[in-house]
């Protein structure tokens, strides 16, 4: 396995140095842990969001995943605000030419599954053999297509 390139190694490193300096002013300046949490806590739920949506590949959100790495650089510029040196993290982020995720291989279909054994139903609501139709008003059309997979 090749090692990364310099630019992000050390886009990595002003990541790190941020979170650091992030629990370091937590500690001598209590009054700002909230903030911190909020901050950082945003921009990890913007990073896992952006990462969930270009992993479906062509089944995800396609507003995320065409602007996935803008989307990433947003993200990641808030948490190199507070590293130690913000003006040379936000150069290191700006030095690295893609920060998006990858999208999945062409062989990756997320929407596939095994063949063979049906889908595991969800159990949002009870379904009757006899009749192979949903007995409660939970069900979608959806939930009924999952359900009728299942042999009787």
């Amino acid at each position: 396995m090749s090692s990364p390139p310099p630019s992000e190694t050390a886009l990595v490193r002003h990541v790190i140095d941020a979170c650091q300096n992030a629990i370091k002013q937590a500690v001598t300046q209590p009054s700002r842990v909230n903030g911190l949490a909020n901050g950082l806590g945003a921009a990890l739920r913007s990073l896992q969001l952006i990462q969930s949506e270009v992993a479906k590949g062509s089944a995800g959100a396609s507003v995320i995943i065409d602007n996935a790495d803008a989307l990433t650089r947003n993200a990641l510029s808030d948490v190199l605000r507070i590293a130690s040196q913000p003006d040379d993290a936000l150069a290191a982020l700006a030095a690295v030419s893609d920060v998006a995720p990858p999208a999945p291989s062409p062989a990756f279909d997320p929407t596939s599954r095994p063949r063979g054994r049906p889908a595991p139903a969800t159990h949002c609501c009870r379904f009757s053999v006899k009749s192979r139709r949903p007995t409660s008003t939970c069900a979608s059309s959806a939930t009924v297509k999952i359900m009728r997979t299942f042999p009787s």
